[in-house]
Order: C-alpha cells, then structure tokens, then sequence
C-alpha cells in the first residue's frame, strides 16, 4: 500500500488543526509498522484503540473550534464526524474477525483521512482564519507590549510556539514589511541558521544572500523563493535540496508558503520546509527502475525487431497488444497501426478462425503449442509459416493472451510439395514401364513396386521382405548385391536369374542417392530361345 506519511497537501492552514492531524498520521505510521512487522496481537489492539479514542478526541476539538467560531456548517461536518466513527467502528470488526486483511483497514483509514482533510477540514480552517484574527497563525508582534496581549492571549501564544516547534517542518513567519518575525527550532536544525541570525532581518535579502547558498541550485531556489513572496493571496510550493555540512544533513524540503490575510501581520507570509527526504529517494529509486526497464524494454524491443520472423502478443480476444518489426513491415504499416487489431480484421475469417482455435486452446490448457504450420497472407502476398504459440501471463499468474513466434517456411513447404510431385512424376514413369521394378530399403523392406511388378505378384509387396515377396524365401538371396552395393565396389550390378518356372530374368540393381536399391527384372526368356 501507499506511505503512510504525513503530506503537505494535508496543510489546512489552522496550526491546531494540523498539528492533531500530524499526531494522527504518527498513529497510523506506528499501527502499520505493527501489523507489518507482526507485532504482539496486544499491542496491536490497543494501538487500533488509541486511534479510535484518538479520532474521537480530535473530533471533538474540531466542533468546539466550530462552535468557537460559530461555523455555519457545523451540524453537517458533526453528521459527518459521526458517520466516520461508525465507519470505522464497522471496520475495526471487519478488521478483528478477518474480513478485512490489515492492508486494507490501513489503507481505509488513511483514505479516510486525506479525503476527509483536503475536502471538508480545509474549509473549517478557511473559514477560522477569515473569522477570527486572533486563532490566525501569528506570533507574538515584537513591537508590541504586554498591555496588548490579556494574559490568556499570552499563554495561548506560548503554547503555539511550543506546539509550532515540534511541528516536523522548517517555519518562518514574515510581516508585511518582509522581516522574518518568528521561527521555529526546525529552521536551525535543517539549515544550520540560529534564529538570532534570522528573526528581524529581511527575507529577501536573507534569501540573497545567505539561505540560497545552503542548496544545490542557488539561483533556481532565488528565483522559486522570491516568485513565491511576490504571489499574493496563492499558496506556492516548489522543491529544493540542501547539501549537508557539518551543522546540517543533507535533505530535500518542500516549500509550501501563502500570504497572511488578517491578524498582526495581515499581509505578510507564512513559509514552510517540509522534509520530504525519505519520499524523494523513494520516488528516485522508483524513477531509477523506470528507467532501467525502459532501456531494458527497449533493448529487448530492437531485439524482437530484428528476429526474421513474426513476435506478437495477443489478448483472449484474438486482438494485437503488440507485434515487432517483421509483421508490420509484411502489412505494410507500423506496429502502432496494428497494436489494438483485431485479427478478424486484419485476415480472412477462415484463416482467423483457425489462429483463434489455436489461441484458445493454448489459454485454456495452459500448455504451449509448437511447430503449428499454417497460411499467412499478408496483402496479395501468400506465405507458409512455422508458429508456435505459449501463454502470456500477467504478474498474478492469470493467462491474458498468447506470445507467439514464428518463422516463414515458404520456401521450405515448396521445396517439400516439389519434392512430392517430382516422386509423383517419377513414381508415374515407372509404372509405364512394362518390367517389374521395385526399391528396397537396407533392410530389405519393399517401399516401392511399380503396376508391371504388382501385376505380375497379383498384389502390392510394399512392406514385404524383398527375398520373401519375389522369391518366397525366408532367407536373404545368395545371389544378393545389396552389399556390394553398399560398400561402392561397384555402382551398377546386373545378373541373369532362371527362375522355378522356366523364366530367365535379367536383374539391374542400382544403389541410389537415399541408401535404396534399385532393381529391375527384364524377362529375357524369348531372346535367349531364339538365340538356341
């Protein structure tokens, strides 16, 4: 969940008010340090009780400022009040009875409370500082007396000094005249300065000439602080850095500042610091592993750029997240025109169809599917691809999509189907011939036998024994040259064989490109009578 920490933009402007505020925030940066370091149940129980007393406590003090100052919606933010409390009496035995996991009742109580403070509690506070001078955040005018100040008014000054010292941000409150005429213990500690060195100088000239020179650009936090002091009525913030030394830690403060309407020093400023150090090495590491992943993103960006082949990432429903380089340069367009496509919308019906079928079973099974051959038009461009296809899945395991890869086999599938025609063509030209051929494999398997041999067999021997189909015998021939074959004594063996019936047959055996034997049987049976 989010920092628990205390913002500026909680300011309302009405130091008491904010100062409880901080209180509260302390009270749930404590109770989640608790709950995430698994603290003692106990402990933990009563700290949730602290909160609740203490809302209950601070609620009060906010109607009695209203009632103080006869704040005309008083009835409405006290319905309000009492609807946070059964709010969070409710969530508390959510909270108890685990229906609630602590993540969420600590991020219900400080959503509670920034929403509560930036849009109703800044309006108490607006109205207090417009209606009553004397709860306006001023200190006590040093050219002023004692007789000017009832005894009630001084106590109530002293308590705002010892409440505004412990206030966890630098404050220097300015008159109209532009002299620093209060500040609190803060300033000395976040930038070295003792307060005699400030209170009665002026803060333009201040800012010149000494604070500018404690941060890390100078001129830019000059020219910030003076545009800020010359913006009337409008509250300024900026940030700046102080560079450490051996009075002051180095820290990055906030600067939060808006012109005093009313009271003693009616038309001056009051000016915060606020530290913000731990937030802003956060936010840096943060933008640092942006940065990172972006040039690492990239990186692996111009990698996908340059696979020739297709990448792509799609969506459960058959749309284009993302593709590299090499599909759109195949559509001719950019990977942007197609990021969001639909796949319906890009190809023909059949085709996306059958890419759909594929994506779904890879998102419903889990499981990868590889190697799958299918069409790939691309404009008036018919290819063959190899794809295959994994699940894409988000951060919380859940299956969002599909990755695909995959690569052009065009070539490939022609040169395959060219192959088959040209065995069909072959395989067609010896079937014209009139003498029975057939090829064996090395181990004697008939893979093929033309029409004469098939003919003259009254069957297709493929699968047989070559020495069992032709000669019906169990054994290899004698007479075999498979071997010889093989050991390349000799790349044409032909032989005459008499056969039981009377037949003399010429055999041609040729060893071809693939380990195969050749052979074909001329009948010679009517020469060699006519030769007799």
């Amino acid at each position: 969940m989010k920092e628990v920490a205390w913002d500026p933009k909680f300011s309302t402007g009405n130091i008491k008010i904010d100062f409880e505020h901080q209180i509260f925030v302390n009270l749930l940066a404590n109770l989640k340090k608790a709950l995430t370091t698994n603290a003692d149940s106990r402990f933990v129980e009563r700290l949730i009780l602290e909160v609740e007393q203490y809302t209950i406590f601070h609620f009060i003090s906010e109607e009695n400022i209203m009632l103080q100052e006869a704040y005309p919606l008083y009835e409405e933010h006290k319905q309000m009040h009492t609807s946070l409390l059964l709010e969070l009496k409710l969530a508390k035995e959510q909270f108890k009875n685990k229906e609630k996991t602590y993540e969420s009742f600590l991020l219900f109580l400080f959503n509670w409370f920034d929403t509560h403070t930036c849009n109703e509690d800044v309006k108490i506070a607006n109205y207090v500082e417009k209606r009553q001078k004397e709860n306006e955040i001023t200190a006590i005018n040093p050219n002023a007396s004692n007789e000017d100040y009832p005894a009630y008014k001084l106590e109530l000054n002293f308590l705002l000094d010892d409440i505004l010292n412990k206030f966890h941000a630098a404050i220097f409150i300015i008159d109209s005249s532009n002299r620093v005429v209060w500040v609190n213990d803060a300033t000395e500690i976040f930038f070295g300065l003792e307060k005699k060195d400030v209170i009665l100088h002026d803060s333009r000239e201040l800012v010149k000439n000494k604070i500018k020179h404690l941060f890390k650009e100078p001129e830019k936090f000059e020219q910030n602080t003076l545009i800020a002091y010359n913006t009337v009525n409008e509250a300024k913030r900026f940030t700046c850095h102080v560079l450490p030394t051996d009075k002051r830690e180095e820290r990055v403060l906030q600067h939060w500042s808006r012109t005093i309407v009313s009271g003693a020093h009616n038309g001056g400023r009051i000016v915060y610091y606020y530290d913000i150090t731990k937030r802003y090495k956060s936010e840096q590491i943060v933008k640092e592993s942006e940065e990172k992943y972006r040039h690492l993103s990239n990186q692996f960006e111009a990698i996908l750029d340059h696979i020739p082949g297709l990448v792509f990432h799609k969506d459960k429903m058959n749309n284009f997240i993302s593709v590299n380089k090499y599909v759109a340069d195949a559509h001719k367009t950019t990977k942007k025109e197609l990021e969001g496509k639909s796949i319906f919308d890009i190809y023909a019906k059949e085709d996306a169809d059958n890419y759909y079928l594929d994506d779904l079973e890879v998102i419903n099974t889990g499981r990868a599917k590889l190697h799958i051959s299918e069409k790939w038009q691309t404009g008036h461009v018919n290819r063959w691809v190899s794809t295959s296809k994994i699940p894409f899945v988000n951060t919380d395991g859940e299956i969002i999509g599909v990755i695909g890869l995959g690569f052009d086999v065009t070539a490939k599938k022609e040169a395959e189907e060219a192959l088959i025609e040209s065995e069909k063509r072959q395989r067609k030209i010896l079937d014209s011939f009139k003498d029975g051929i057939y090829i064996n494999s090395p181990d004697y398997k008939i893979v093929y036998a033309n029409a004469a041999l098939q003919k003259k067999l009254g069957r297709n021997p493929v699968n047989e024994l070559c020495h069992k189909a032709i000669h019906n015998s169990d054994k290899k021939c004698n007479w075999c040259v498979y071997g010889s074959l093989q050991q390349q004594q000799q790349e044409n063996i032909e032989y005459e064989l008499e056969e039981a019936t009377g037949k003399i047959l010429e055999v041609n055996n040729t060893l071809l490109d693939d380990g195969n034997k050749l052979s074909v049987f001329k009948d010679l049976t009517s020469r060699k009578l006519a030769e007799k």
